[in-house]
């Protein structure tokens, strides 16, 4: 378990790349508080995704009415602009094939834990 630090090591809507053991991953928090970790490359061509921007997904509303709903759980990558679930690691333009690793976050003791 990689220990991250304190639970406010980063403040709702945050995200930050953290290396363990090797390997790069973003831990993101939510808008409502949650913790997830991700692996830090975009699997379209290898990109740092830290480097890009934790926002909200569009949710489905009446035709021509437009719902924005403000999560902090879409990591955007900052090359081509494709969107990641932080929560699942799916991808939002071809779920079933394109993903991101994500890794189990857990808080014990008032610290933030990333099991890499």
């Amino acid at each position: 378990m990689f220990d991250a630090g304190d639970v406010e090591v980063l403040e709702p809507g945050e995200m930050r790349r953290f290396d363990a053991d090797g390997r790069a991953f973003v831990l993101a928090r939510s808008k409502k508080g949650v913790y997830y970790a991700v692996r830090n490359i975009c699997p379209h061509q290898g990109v740092d995704l830290s480097e890009g921007v934790l926002t909200g997904r569009m949710r489905p509303a009446e035709i021509g009415c437009y719902d924005y709903e403000d999560s902090g759980e879409i990591l955007r990558c900052p090359r081509h602009a494709y969107e990641f679930d932080v929560t699942t690691g799916n991808s939002w333009f071809d779920p079933k094939r394109a993903r991101i690793k994500t890794y189990s976050v857990t808080i014990e003791g008032g610290r933030v834990l990333v099991d890499i």
